[in-house]
């Protein structure tokens, strides 16, 4: 099987549960800024492009499990093992998974661990204005809600989350615009 497979394969997943404005806003931005990483840093293409269209695969109707780097590591390991990658590829993208969140008990290792926890992180600030959706018509908060979620996601994710700096230079005009934005929604709120 070949990683277009696996690409098509998950669109499809998106698709049919009706995420395909997940797909469009955090997919295909992390897939983007993943590569590119990618190849500043001389990783593994292959298993990064794999983990990046496995990572949130388990999302359905807006709803994200809170241990979600945990079913779909386990999801991507069954799926990959199924159509027939390597045990090297199948372990490396299962690691990628599982550590995307940088959480206390999963941080990434490796270095296509880290380009992918990176590109999820500066996908958020990338796409901010996604972000601004999620939050007012998904999650439906008030202001001072969104504020507070909000700033605690970027501040996560640039100081936890993106662990390459060829990633924060990628998107540091971006986050400088979000940091205004914050300060414009602090104010108003």
């Amino acid at each position: 099987m070949e990683i277009k497979e696996i690409v098509e394969f998950a669109r499809k997943i998106f698709v049919d549960n009706e995420m395909q404005w997940f797909l469009k806003t955090h997919i295909e931005y992390v897939d983007k800024l993943a590569v590119q990483l990618a190849e500043i840093k001389n990783a593994n293409k292959d298993v990064i492009r794999l983990a990046v269209w496995l990572h949130d695969i388990g999302h359905r109707n807006n709803g994200v499990a809170e241990d979600h780097h945990i079913q779909n590591s386990k999801f991507a390991v069954k799926l990959l093992t199924e159509k027939g990658f390597d045990a090297d590829t199948v372990k490396a993208v299962e690691h990628c998974v599982l550590t995307h969140r940088c959480m206390d008990d999963y941080k990434p290792e490796t270095l296509e661990a880290k380009v992918l926890a990176s590109a999820d992180a500066m996908s958020h600030i990338d796409n901010f204005s996604a972000m601004l959706c999620a939050v007012f018509v998904i999650k439906k908060l008030t202001v001072p809600e969104a504020y507070e979620w909000l700033s605690k996601k970027i501040d996560r994710d640039w100081n936890k989350k993106i662990l390459l700096p060829e990633g924060k230079e990628i998107v540091k005009e971006k986050y400088e615009e979000v940091c205004a934005i914050l300060d414009k929604m602090k104010k108003d709120k």
